[in-house]
């Protein structure tokens, strides 16, 4: 008997103890989920000015007239329905597809405007942004993209730049960031909620476009945050230097309106 106990108080904490498992299972990396394959990159002869030339699903790249990112010069203030936020807090699904660092969604968190409602999908980021305000670019851009029950996108971006505000949510992801391409994770343990990325102030910018990677649909509504939010100049860095830079040059505008809420 005293044998078996000393067994068991050997055996118990181990047991107790979270598993590598437990706390991380490695993830397949695929391609972007708006990509039929990874066959594009942000530079050389497969870069934002050869997409359209690299697959026939690619043609909008080139020739469509509602293209994103584009350079943000308010024409019209508005009485935009305010943005309505119902994000829950999910365990980290994060992935390295050698394009961007996306963050996963499962159903249950979404975005309601007026009486419209989308699903949040995932998270990616961008250095620099790819979104402009007259000429100027942030240091980096979050792109929460969300979708409704007929195929079309809501994406928010919110701009970041690089200063002393500390931002915990931000600062959690980037200790799980995957070093490789091809490498996701997921961390049933870590909790994020994208609630606390968005600034104080809700002010936005909104026009419609496209995707800013192939095929480029135009089935995408933008909704721009007025105001930045803030991040250690470090961090920001260290995410340029694993992805290098992966924003697509602004696109012309067309005529179309961007309405700002204030």
């Amino acid at each position: 008997m005293t044998r078996n106990r000393r067994l068991i108080w050997f055996i118990l904490p181990l047991l107790l103890q979270p598993t590598a498992y437990g706390r991380s299972i490695e993830l397949q990396a695929g391609p972007p989920e708006n990509s039929a394959e990874v066959n594009w990159s942000y530079r050389g002869e497969r870069g934002p000015d050869h997409w359209s030339s690299l697959s026939p699903a690619f043609a909008l790249c080139r020739d469509g007239r509602s293209q994103s990112p584009i350079d943000l010069i308010p024409l019209r203030v508005s009485r935009l329905p305010p943005l309505s936020f119902h994000y829950r807090t999910n365990s980290l699904t994060i992935r390295n597809d050698g394009l961007t660092i996306r963050v996963e969604y499962t159903p249950g968190s979404f975005l309601r405007i007026g009486s419209s409602r989308y699903q949040l999908k995932e998270l990616a980021f961008r250095t620099p942004s790819e979104h402009t305000l007259e000429g100027r670019h942030a240091d980096m851009e979050i792109q929460l993209v969300h979708l409704d029950s007929a195929g079309n996108y809501a994406i928010l971006a919110i701009p970041v730049t690089a200063g002393a505000r500390h931002n915990a949510m931000l600062e959690r992801i980037w200790e799980y960031l995957p070093t490789s391409r091809g490498i996701g994770r997921f961390y049933r343990e870590v909790g994020v909620n994208p609630i606390f990325f968005l600034p104080t102030d809700r002010g936005y910018y909104r026009y419609t476009g496209s995707l800013t990677d192939p095929p480029c649909s135009e089935n995408v509504t933008w909704f721009v945050m007025q105001k930045p939010v803030e991040l250690p100049k470090h961090l920001i860095d260290r995410l340029r230097r694993l992805m290098g830079e992966n924003s697509r040059p602004v696109q012309a505008v067309n005529g179309r309106t961007i309405l700002t809420s204030r």
